[in-house]
């Protein structure tokens, strides 16, 4: 069975001690750990390298909040870009941005 890509991972940097206090300004200048920061910022990089792709087709547009009103009201589930439906992450916390681009922060999905 190949490994879970998803597990999470340990990498240690050796950076300069005045590099390492810019990133730490940065960090709380976001509101996060170092750790975080970096893992985010590292992550964002890999998503450049990869290249930015399309948006795929979606099962249904980004719910507006009238949307969610209607599906509150009525009962209905709300169907989510990536074709989940009921309540996500993705729809109550605000998109991703990378560049003017939205990206959905639960399933990773092109939002516009």
């Amino acid at each position: 069975m190949p490994p879970n890509p998803d597990r999470e991972t340990v990498v240690y940097l050796r950076v300069p001690a005045h590099l390492k206090e810019q990133l730490q300004t940065a960090a709380q200048n976001a509101g996060l750990s170092l750790n975080a920061w970096a893992a985010n910022a590292l992550r964002l990089q890999a998503r450049l390298e990869d290249g930015i792709p399309a948006p795929p087709p979606a099962a249904a547009p980004l719910a507006s909040p009238a949307d969610a009103l209607h599906a509150y009201l009525t009962d209905a589930p709300l169907t989510t870009p990536c074709g989940a439906t009921g309540t996500c992450p993705g729809l109550t916390d605000p998109p991703e941005a990378l560049h003017g681009l939205l990206w959905c922060h639960e399933c990773g999905i092109r939002l516009g």
